[in-house]
């Protein structure tokens, strides 16, 4: 007779060391919640140039930013439940994936109605990306460092947000606007490669 002892896996992981493997899940999470960043204010750093090739008023506008936070927020609480059952890690992927097709897709936008659109779903696969990635890191820390690890890691999202302002402006003027979603689209793609 065969008697199955379970193993009780929070306690395995915080009887050993940090490793390079945990480290490196919550890079993986941090590069991640940085394209979730980026992406998520890249509606702010397109709109006046936007603005000025459609001919359009500043508050027609408006529905696309609302657009892309209720996605947002819509993603966190739909996306995030299905990991339960799926798996964080394929949710993870196909959240990263999805938003970053859709980054390449609003590149060929033409009207503030298309932008809505799709900055409502890809607001949907980044909230998706969130709550997974600090589930993911959560899980994998041992107890001693998760808060410390959850918080540096979460800090990807503020820096992609923050770093887009300073890069986005000169490469604006130089390749227009769709190259905002083109960087988006990069990224996301090399942080779903890695996980």
């Amino acid at each position: 007779m065969v008697h199955d002892h379970p193993i009780d896996i929070e306690a395995l992981i915080d009887e050993r060391k940090l490793g390079r493997f945990q480290i490196f899940v919550a890079v993986l999470c941090a590069a991640a919640l940085l394209v979730d960043g980026f992406d998520t204010m890249a509606i702010g750093y397109v709109a006046p140039a936007l603005i000025k090739a459609w001919g359009i008023d500043r508050a027609a506008m408006t529905p696309a930013f609302a657009a892309g936070q209720i996605g947002l927020m819509l993603g966190s609480m739909v996306v995030g439940p299905l990991a339960d059952r799926f798996g964080r890690r394929p949710v993870m992927i196909y959240s990263c994936a999805a938003f970053g097709v859709l980054s390449l897709a609003t590149m060929s936008v033409s009207s503030v109605s298309e932008l809505v659109v799709l900055r409502f779903v890809t607001g949907f696969g980044l909230g998706g990306a969130m709550p997974n990635a600090l589930a993911l890191t959560s899980e994998y820390m041992p107890s001693r460092a998760r808060i410390t690890a959850t918080m540096v890691m979460f800090c990807g999202f503020s820096i992609g947000a923050a770093l887009g302002g300073w890069v986005v402006a000169r490469l604006i003027a130089q390749h227009g606007w769709q190259v905002v979603f083109l960087i988006c689209l990069l990224y996301t793609s090399d942080a779903a490669d890695e996980l």
